[in-house]
Order: structure tokens, then C-alpha cells, then sequence
């Protein structure tokens, strides 16, 4: 630049502060003159246009690119510098935005809080630079060579990195929100708390990276290989993870509501804690008993038809969850939470879920759907299924010990071979197709107002069960251990108007409380009930034919036009039955 030159720059760079410290100062008037005067504002556009104009840099800024160059603090907006060598340069907080550095060399620059918004550095090489806290952002980065750059707390929003290879990078804090970074390679790359809202991360390889508490809440990271990646409570909500490899990804207490997950592959991964919230999962998203879902937040989620391969989900949240013909086979869920679950069939084969030797031990699955739902040989000890529709559900051999089932639809329910013992069945809807076998257990199940119409109990175990208020017209309880179980005030009459009552024919009802229960025409040929306590019960038109009831208590029992034939009432209490029972016992 000529002495002319610089004189009319001096000249225009005067005269342009100049106008506007006269317009700042009298175009509006002020009661604090001086205070306007000196307003920092004021000043500080001044310093601007000057600094603009090169009037108020240092002269290093003058300095032509080279090699250890000390550029910092100057402003090279705009500038050429393409192709230049500044390796080593001092470029701490040099403005180079909208600059061209096509193919400029800057390996091992301090560039911390620089500024390359909007610049070009395609082709440059800023390997081993320090970027801490410098701004890339919009800037074109096409073929650049990042290689041992350190790049925490970088503003890389918007900028394109299709294809990079950041492999073991520090973008610790980075911003890099809808940056692409599709096909990039970030090996082992440290993101912990970085941004990453709507990124492009398809195809990308984050293998082993570390994203502890980054955000990447809506970006695309389909087809993404994610496997081993540290995901300690980063959020995940809203990404598109369809085709990702999270194998063996440590998610514990992540993120990932509302995300896109089918497909995935989460075996082995820790989702311990996760939120899953409205997730989507298909028959495609891969686990394995490796993965872990403990005290996972999986509400309303949709898995339609997902194998959950033996996963542990124990203390999981599934509430509400669609999980419609999903194998759950040998999964562990105690005390997870399934209340409103649909556990039913999807594809109409009349199959729904699978829970085949599932551990549901005290599981919450009240309210759920698990119609045609496979439950064999599952342990729901102490489990919560009250109010749940278990219609046509095979829960042959499973463990109910202690289970509420209170209001709960068995209608056609397999139970043959499961132990009910001490359950809670109160007011639950028995159908006749409802299959209970002679290895079933319902020891002091509680069946209080049971609704059990035509049910064949089949040999079924009843021993000390309370059947108190049940209803269980033209029920089949022949040859059925009913040892002390309460059946008083229970229905036991005829239902179909064929005459013939519940079917109690070789019954033991040891001990066995029927007051006040309805026995009408109902069949207890050959039942043995010593002890048995029939007072107030009406057993009108009732078989009695040799039953033995010694030592039994009939007491004010209506006992009209019943066939006694060769009965046991040795030291039977008839006091006030109506009329008393003849039996002729050889």
C-alpha cells in the first residue's frame, strides 16, 4: 500500500468516526451530555470501522503468512489465503470469517476462540491445532485434515464433515447441531456433553466414542455403528436410530423417549435406567440376554412382535407399553411394572405374547391384556394380574403362589399344572372352558365371589381356599381336595335348567364350611365330608347318596326330598334341619 493509499484510508477511517461520534452525541438530546459522550457503545463502533480499516491492529497483523506467524487478535475477514503455510501460527481469536484457506497448511496453530464462520477451509490442514472454543460454524470443511486437532467447546453448527475421519478427537462441549457428519469416522472420539441436536450421523462410526451426557436429541443417526459407545445419560429423544448397531453401548440412564429403533441392534447393551418412553421397536430390534433394561422407562412404547431374547428387565417401566406378540421368553421382569400392557395377539393367529418362562415374581401387570398370551411355566409370584384379561391365556404350569388375580377374565384360561396357592382370585371370571387338571394347586387361593359357571376343576387341588359368596353353578368339582376350604354362601345350583347342580361326586370336603350355601340339586354322591359344616344350606333335591358326613353339622339345613341313600351321618348335627336326613348306612 502507497503513502496515498494509506492517506485517504486515514482520511475516510476519520471522517466516517467522526460522524458517528457527532450523530451519537447531539441527535438526541441527553440530560448526562457526558454520559453520551463517552457511551461505551459509541466507542466501540468507532474501534469497529477502524479496526476495519486496519487502522487500530497491531502491525504483526500486517505480517505477511508464514510459518509461526503471530496473527492473533487481527481481523482477517474476508481475507485470501489460500494455499498459504502458517504451521505453528499464533491465531488465538483471529477473525478469519468468510476467509478463503483452500489448502492452507495451519498444523499446530493455537486457534482457540477463532473465528472461521463461513470460511473455506477445504483441503486445509489443521492437524495437532488447538481449536479449543473456536467457531467453524457454516464454515466448508470439504477433505479438511483434522488429525490430533483439539476441538472442545468448537462451534461446528452447520458445517459439512460428510466422510471425515475424527478418529479419538477431543469435541468435548462441542456444538455441533445439524452439523453432517454422515460417513464420519469418530473412533474413539471424546463428545462427552457435546451437542449433537438434529446432526446427520447416518452411516457414521462412532464406535467406542464417548457421549456421556451429549444431546442428540432428533439426529439421524440410521445405520450408525454406535456399538461399545459410552451413552451415560445422553439424550437421545426423537432420534432416528433405525439400523444402528448400539451393541454392547453403555445407555445407562439415557434419553432415548420417542425414539426410532427398529432394527437396531441392542445386544448387549446397558440400558439400565434408560427412558424409552413412546420408543418404537420392531421384530427387527435385536437384543440378547446380555442387554440390560433394569429400571428402564419403557411407557407406551411400541415393540409390536420384538424378541426380547431373555433381556433383563427387572424393575422395568412397560406400562401402558405395546408389546402384541413380542417374545418375552426366559426374560427376567420381577418387579417390573406391565399395568395396561397389551400383551395380546397382532397377526390373528390367535398367539399373543410370549412369557414362556418368564420371571415375573412380583410384577405389576393389573389392567394388562394377555388374551391367547403364552404364560407357560412362568414365575409370577406375588405378581399383581388384578382386573387383567387372561382370556384363553396358557398358564399351564406356571407359578401364581400368592398372585392377585382379583377380577381378572380367565375365561378359557389353560391352568392345568399351575400353582395358585394362597392367590388372590377374588370376584375373577371362570368360564366352563377354563382348564384346571389334578396337578392344578389353589391351596387358600382366595375365590371369594369367583365367577365360575360350569368350570371343570378337574381334580384340582382346594384345600383350605376360600370360595366364600362363589359362583359355581354346574361347576364340576368331582374328586377335588376341598379339605377346610370355605365355601359358604357359596351358588352352587343348577344353571342350564337340566336339573342337575354343581357336581361335588367324590369331593373331599373334610371340614369343609358350606353354610348358608346353595346346594340345590346339586351331586355329592359318594363325597366325603366329616365335619363338614352345612348349617343353613339349602340342599333341596340334593344326592347325597353315600356321602359320608360324620361328625358333620347340618343345622337348620334345608335338606327337602334329597337322596340319602346309604349316607354317613354318624354323629351328624341335624338340630333344626328341615327335615332331617334318613340315612340307612349298612
Amino acid at each position: 500500500m502507497n503513502i496515498n493509499n494509506k492517506k485517504k484510508k486515514l482520511i475516510l477511517g476519520i471522517s466516517i468516526a467522526a460522524s458517528i461520534f457527532v450523530l451519537g452525541t447531539f441527535a438526541i438530546p441527553s440530560q448526562d451530555a457526558d454520559a453520551d459522550l463517552f457511551a461505551t457503545d459509541k466507542w466501540g463502533d468507532i474501534i469497529t470501522i477502524l479496526t476495519k480499516l486496519n487502522l487500530m491492529q497491531p502491525d504483526r497483523c500486517k505480517d505477511p503468512p508464514a510459518p509461526n506467524v503471530d496473527w492473533s487478535g487481527c481481523d482477517m475477514s474476508g481475507a485470501d489465503f489460500r494455499n498459504v503455510d502458517i504451521t505453528n501460527a499464533d491465531l488465538r481469536s483471529t477473525d478469519f470469517s468468510g476467509a478463503k484457506l483452500n489448502g492452507a497448511i495451519m498444523t499446530g496453530a493455537n486457534m482457540k476462540e477463532t473465528n472461521f464462520s463461513g470460511a473455506d477451509l477445504t483441503d486445509a490442514d489443521l492437524s495437532n491445532a488447538d481449536a479449543e472454543a473456536a467457531n467453524f460454524k457454516g464454515a466448508i470443511m470439504d477433505n479438511v485434515v483434522l488429525t490430533g486437532i483439539n476441538l472442545s467447546a468448537a462451534d461446528l453448527s452447520g458445517a459439512d464433515l460428510e466422510g471425515e475421519d475424527l478418529t479419538g478427537l477431543n469435541l468435548k462441549g462441542a456444538i455441533l447441531r445439524e452439523t453432517n457428519l454422515k460417513d464420519a469416522i469418530l473412533v474413539n472420539t471424546l463428545l462427552f456433553g457435546a451437542d449433537l441436536s438434529a446432526a446427520i450421523l447416518e452411516g457414521a462410526d462412532l464406535t467406542s466414542a464417548f457421549l456421556g451426557g451429549a444431546d442428540l436429541t432428533g439426529a439421524d443417526l440410521t445405520d450408525a455403528i454406535v456399538s461399545g459407545a459410552d451413552l451415560r445419560g445422553a439424550n437421545l429423544s426423537g432420534a432416528d436410530l433405525n439400523g444402528a448397531n448400539l451393541s454392547d453401548a453403555d445407555l445407562n440412564g439415557a434419553n432415548l423417549s420417542g425414539a426410532f429403533l427398529q432394527s437396531a441392534d441392542l445386544s448387549g447393551a446397558d440400558l439400565g435406567a434408560a427412558n424409552l418412553h413412546a420408543a418404537v421397536l420392531t421384530s427387527g430390534t435385536i437384543f440378547s440376554s446380555s442387554t440390560i433394561l433394569t429400571g428402564a422407562d419403557l411407557t407406551n412404547v411400541r415393540a409390536v412382535g420384538v424378541d426380547f431374547n431373555n433381556a433383563n428387565l427387572d424393575a422395568a417401566n412397560l406400562k401402558g407399553a405395546d408389546l402384541r406378540d413380542a417374545d418375552l421368553s426366559g426374560t427376567s421382569m420381577r418387579e417390573a411394572n406391565l399395568s395396561g400392557a397389551d400383551l395380546s395377539d397382532f397377526d390373528g393367529d390367535n398367539v399373543g405374547a410370549n412369557l414362556s418362562s418368564a420371571i415375573l415374581n412380583g410384577a405389576n401387570l393389573s389392567g394388562a391384556d394377555l388374551d391367547s398370551a403364552n404364560l407357560f411355566n412362568a414365575f409370577l409370584f406375588g405378581a399383581n394380574l388384578s382386573g387383567a384379561d387372561l382370556v384363553s391365556a396358557n398358564l399351564s404350569s406356571a407359578s401364581l403362589n400368592g398372585a392377585d388375580l382379583s377380577g381378572a377374565l380367565l375365561g378359557g384360561a389353560n391352568l392345568s399344572s399351575a400353582d395358585l396357592g394362597a392367590a388372590n382370585l377374588h370376584a375373577a371370571f371362570l368360564s366352563f372352558s377354563t382348564m384346571f387338571t389334578s396337578t392344578t394347586k389353589l391351596t387358600g387361593a382366595d375365590l371369594t365371589n369367583v365367577r365360575a359357571l360350569g368350570v371343570d376343576f378337574n381334580n384340582a387341588t382346594l384345600d383350605a381356599a376360600n370360595l366364600k359368596g362363589a359362583d359355581l353353578r354346574d361347576a364340576d368339582l368331582s374328586s377335588t381336595s376341598m379339605r377346610e376350604a370355605n365355601l359358604s354362601g357359596a351358588n352352587l345350583t343348577d344353571f342350564n335348567g337340566n336339573n342337575v347342580g354343581a357336581n361335588l361326586s367324590g369331593a373331599d370336603l373334610s371340614e369343609a364350611n358350606f353354610s348358608g350355601a346353595l346346594l340345590v340339586e346339586a351331586n355329592l354322591d359318594s363325597a366325603v365330608a366329616p365335619g363338614a359344616n352345612f348349617s343353613g344350606a339349602d340342599l333341596t333335591d340334593a344326592d347325597l347318596t353315600d356321602a359320608n358326613f360324620r361328625g358333620a353339622f347340618f343345622r337348620g339345613t334345608i335338606l327337602t326330598t334329597v337322596t340319602d341313600d346309604s349316607c354317613d351321618i354318624t354323629g351328624a348335627d341335624q338340630s333344626g334341619a328341615d327335615p332331617a336326613i334318613n340315612c340307612i348306612f349298612p
